[in-house]
């Protein structure tokens, strides 16, 4: 019985944590994530394949089956795939250890529904600074919207992501080659936020 107590105590203590979040959702979310990930964690492989299996989202699962994609397409969509999700695990792995929690996919949603625009921006800087060098390429930064607009419609969309990267680097007055920092990336957010939603 003692150990029972024990687990409702600790499993309080992650609950009173995350203030944004109703204990009962907390409750549930957790209770589905160790139903899915019984190990308590995602690995970057079960990522991948969450992704595989959902995304891109207007297309059918098993890519192969498609018949308006030639062979390189589909090499090309999970290149783009394992890119974001590569992306995504260290955005999300706040501990660095090759495992994400609970409690770091907490930390993450909490921060985007409730946290403040500097919090929001970080994150955003983060997921898109995956060497950890303060500034992110204009390469990079147009790779990774190409992947994500790849993984929402379906298709490629270069000039649509080429248009959009054009726009924001215009809206900065940056020149075209040089690189983004998280300041640049909070004026987008405080500025240009219409630009960003699209």
């Amino acid at each position: 019985m003692g150990n029972r107590i024990s687990f409702v105590n600790e499993q309080d203590k992650e609950i009173r944590k995350f203030k944004h979040f109703q204990p009962k959702d907390i409750r549930e979310w957790s209770k589905e994530f160790k139903s899915l990930f019984p190990l308590k964690y995602i690995t970057v492989s079960d990522l991948y394949t969450l992704f595989k299996t959902h995304f891109p989202l207007n297309l059918t699962n098993d890519l192969t089956i498609i018949t308006h994609l030639k062979p390189d397409d589909v090499t090309e969509i999970n290149k783009s795939i394992n890119r974001f999700c590569s992306r995504l695990f260290k955005a999300l792995n706040i501990a660095d250890n090759g495992k994400i929690t609970l409690t770091e996919l907490l930390i993450s949603t909490s921060k985007f529904i409730r946290g403040s625009t500097f919090e929001k921006t970080t994150w955003i800087f983060r997921f898109y600074d995956i060497n950890q060098e303060g500034e992110i390429s204009r390469e990079t930064f147009s790779e990774t919207i190409d992947d994500m607009f790849l993984l929402i419609y379906g298709q490629f969309c270069k000039d649509k992501s080429n248009e959009l990267v054009n726009q924001l680097y215009n809206s900065l007055n940056k020149d075209h080659n040089s690189s983004l920092t998280l300041e640049d990336f909070i004026q987008l957010y405080e500025n240009h936020f219409d630009l960003l939603k699209n």
